[in-house]
């Protein structure tokens, strides 16, 4: 189960890496349009180039750490890994929709397979089906 986390978090930051080299900053406002057709009051937020790397860099600072308090044996490893699993595998399906609405490649979206992957398993490692029963 660690080890599962451990390349989910690895991924993660692949997946920061894409983002920025593809400059999925740049391409925000064009889906934050396409949103606002849908939703009138979408918020169209664009990001400078300096401000997402830093973002980025602290995503991945926040969950390299969070690796160490997993490996720690902690007692909220598993709410830990349960949370960042749940926010990567909506962060991958988020990749997979902004490609099927471009229409081809968006930044994020070869990574973002790979984080939906990983996200299932640790899920499926944490959730036990025991915790999913509703006892009476």
């Amino acid at each position: 189960m660690r080890r599962l986390y451990l390349a989910l978090v690895c991924t993660q930051a692949m997946h920061s890496a894409e983002e920025i080299a593809f400059g999925f900053n740049h391409r925000t406002p064009e889906l934050g349009a396409w949103f606002k057709t849908i939703v009138p009051g979408f918020p169209i937020v664009s990001f400078s180039t300096t401000v997402f790397v830093l973002l980025n860099i602290a995503i991945v600072a926040i969950f390299a750490a969070s690796v160490l308090l997993v490996y720690r044996g902690t007692k909220w490893a598993e709410a830990i890994m349960t949370i960042v699993a749940i926010g990567e595998f909506f962060n991958g399906a988020a990749h997979f929709t902004m490609a099927v609405i471009a229409g081809g490649y968006f930044p994020g979206i070869v990574s973002g397979v790979a984080l939906l992957i990983l996200s299932i398993l640790v899920l499926r490692s944490t959730l036990r089906p025991d915790m999913l029963t509703v006892k009476t």
